[in-house]
Parts: C-alpha cells; sequence; structure tokens
C-alpha cells in the first residue's frame, strides 16, 4: 500500500486560491494507484510532518495571527481551511475502498500526542468534518510514538488508533498500541527504515540487516507494517522543514535530499536493503518482478556564467522592491508568502530613526 500526504501549503500557497493541477492532481494520481492495484493511506495533516516546510501549513496563516504560537494556529483556524480545501478541490469520496476504490483509510492530524496542545476538541472537530465529507463509513485512523503520554493526547474513542516505531520490543509497543483499541490488529503505521539528514551532520544510515529482521519480527507476530520511508526523495526548492524545541531555543535545518536511506533510493534505484526486505517478504506472501536500475551517466563539463549579483542595486531596483523599517519585518508581514519568494535585509544606522516614524 501507498501513503499519500495532502500538504496544504502546496494546494493553497495564496490564501483563496486552490491549485490541484500537474503534479498537484491528487486524484489522478489516487487514478493511478488504482490501475496498479495499489492501497491508499490518506495523510491530510492538516500537520504533516516537521521534515516538510512548516508542517505543511501555508505560510500566510501567520498573517492572520502572527503573535501566536504555531499550535494555537494550528488548532483554531487549519481544520476550518482544510474543510474549504476538500469541499471543493479533491472529490475522494468515489475512491474510498467500501465504494470500490483504493482508499482503505484516512489518518487524522499526524502524532499529535506530541504536540502540547493536547486539544481534544480539536482532534474531534477535524475527525467530524472528514466524516461529513466522506461519509460515516470511512476508516479514521491516528498514528503516535508508542508511549502512554503520546497515546493519552493523540487517541480518541471514536478512531482506530495506531503507532509508529523503528525499533524495540515490538510486544511492548503493540500493548500500547491495545490498550487505546477495543480489538483490532498491531499496526505500525510508520516502521521507520532509515532516518532523516540535517545540514551539518553525517548522513544517518540504518542496518539493512536489522531493518529485515525488526520486519520479519512484526510479519510473523500478524501485524500490519507500513514502511517510512520505502522511496527516498528530494524537498526540491525551500520545501524542506527543520526539527526544534518547544523553547525555540533549537533550529536544525533539514537538507535538500529525502533520501532516508530508504530501500529505494533517491535517484528510485533498489539498494541491498531493498532485497533484503524484499526476500523477507517472499516468506509471507508473493513478491514481484523488478525493474533494472537505470542508467547513470556524467554530465561533464557544465560552464557557469554570471547573469546577475543579488546584492547590486540595479538587481535589486529591477527584479524586487524597498520597504523601510525601524525592525525586521518577517517575510509574512512583507507578504513573501510563495516558496520562491526571497528577501534581503540590510542594515543602516539606526540613529536616522530616533526621532521620525517608522517609514515603509
Amino acid at each position: 500500500r501507498h501513503t499519500k500526504c495532502i500538504y496544504w501549503n502546496q494546494h493553497e500557497a495564496v490564501k483563496g486560491k486552490l491549485d490541484f493541477e500537474g503534479n498537484k492532481d491528487v486524484v489522478s494520481f489516487i487514478k493511478l494507484c488504482a490501475q496498479h492495484d495499489i492501497l491508499v493511506l490518506i495523510r491530510p495533516g492538516p500537520f504533516i510532518a516537521s521534515e516538510y516546510e512548516f508542517g505543511g501549513f501555508p505560510s500566510w496563516l501567520l498573517t492572520e495571527k502572527p503573535d501566536n504560537r504555531l499550535q494555537d494556529i494550528g488548532v483554531r483556524v487549519s481544520w476550518q481551511r482544510v474543510k474549504m480545501v476538500w469541499q471543493t478541490s479533491t472529490n475522494l469520496k468515489p475512491y474510498l475502498y467500501h465504494n470500490g476504490g483504493p482508499i482503505i483509510g484516512l489518518q487524522v492530524e499526524n502524532e499529535y500526542g506530541s504536540n502540547p496542545a493536547c486539544d481534544k476538541k480539536y482532534l474531534e472537530s477535524l475527525a467530524e468534518h472528514f466524516r461529513t465529507i466522506l461519509g460515516p463509513e470511512i476508516l479514521l485512523y491516528t498514528v503516535d510514538g508508542p508511549g502512554t503520554h503520546m497515546m493519552e493526547c493523540g487517541t480518541l474513542p471514536s478512531l482506530y488508533n495506531t503507532v509508529d516505531f523503528g525499533s524495540g520490543d515490538i510486544r511492548k509497543h503493540f500493548a500500547v498500541q491495545a490498550q487505546y483499541n477495543e480489538g483490532g490488529p498491531p499496526v505500525d503505521t510508520e516502521f521507520y527504515s532509515g532516518w532523516l539528514s540535517h545540514w551539518g551532520s553525517r548522513f544517518p544510515s540504518k542496518s539493512r540487516s536489522a531493518v529485515a529482521a525488526k520486519l520479519d519480527e512484526m510479519l510473523a507476530y500478524g501485524a500490519s507494517v507500513s514502511m517510512y520511508m520505502f522511496h527516498g526523495g528530494s524537498n526540491f526548492g525551500y520545501t524542506s522543514g527543520a526539527k526544534g524545541n518547544k523553547e525555540a531555543t533549537v533550529f536544525v535545518p533539514h537538507t535538500t535530499s529525502y533520501d532516508y536511506d530508504a530501500p529505494l533510493s533517491e535517484a528510485g534505484d533498489t539498494t541491498m536493503k531493498y532485497w533484503d526486505i524484499r526476500e523477507t517478504i517472499r516468506k509471507y506472501g508473493p513478491v514481484y518482478s523488478v525493474p533494472r536500475n537505470s542508467t547513470k551517466k556524467s554530465y561533464g563539463k557544465i560552464e557557469m556564467k554570471l547573469v546577475a549579483n543579488i546584492f547590486n542595486d540595479t538587481f535589486v531596483n529591477k527584479c524586487g522592491s524597498r520597504r523601510m523599517n525601524k525592525y525586521p519585518l518577517s517575510f509574512e508581514e512583507n507578504n513573501q508568502t510563495k516558496r520562491s519568494d526571497n528577501l534581503q535585509y540590510r542594515c543602516e544606522d539606526f540613529r536616522k530613526f530616533n526621532d521620525r516614524e517608522d517609514k515603509r
């Protein structure tokens, strides 16, 4: 099966302007999965993951409540916007499993138990919204780390509550999951095949034998497993996210590469880890033929030519605009909410502002 994230900041980068064209066409992607007999889990967020820019939230939210913390914006604003996006642009109801489609479930939020807000009313309203749009038959589920403190805040009795982990005692982890469900199978919704990378750090790797052994253990236990990630990718442009802490004293950005040391590499190639996993799966079910890895070639010598100096006044005057303020203004305060936007800050003698009002 495949897990499909729906990024709010992709589909509504500009407030009120929805975009489901090109590679943002969710319905066409779901149809493609159906053609290849791939079952789909939908992750509509609104929070997707810290590895993605702003967690999947559109940055224009900060222009509405710029003095609030992100957790407050998410709780109070996001589900209403998601409702509008889904109602007007992504008609997924015909592609639900009970309607003959490939979508077997929809995830409510993402690891919400790690959010200090712990707002159950928010989760309930989000779940109710999805049921209203997609019907009461839809399987709604949550995912959180296998700790009681996370499951306590991230789950609801009316949803199927799953866990995510990449190592440790699976019986202990699934026992925690079972406490928050009335029956049902053990599910590892995010079995970590590798890990994400950060600027300035070594590329993380995870032993292929350890991954295959843990997968074998879970399949033998009768668990359902969704691997994260199975195929590495790329955070193109400015879409990579970052990790931090609730005190906002730590900021560690993720790299452009999201290879993740996954079984299928960033280039789409099979790895030795892939073949070990394949042999493990063969013990429990059928496996299928695999195409050869693509041929790689050198680009050769590439000549770089100077086009412009972005610090040159002529370039700034031609390609941008200027604003003057006593204090630095954020991207949102400058209405720079597109992923391709850039800001250049310059500091002048602050004494010039002492006896006059801010100029904008």
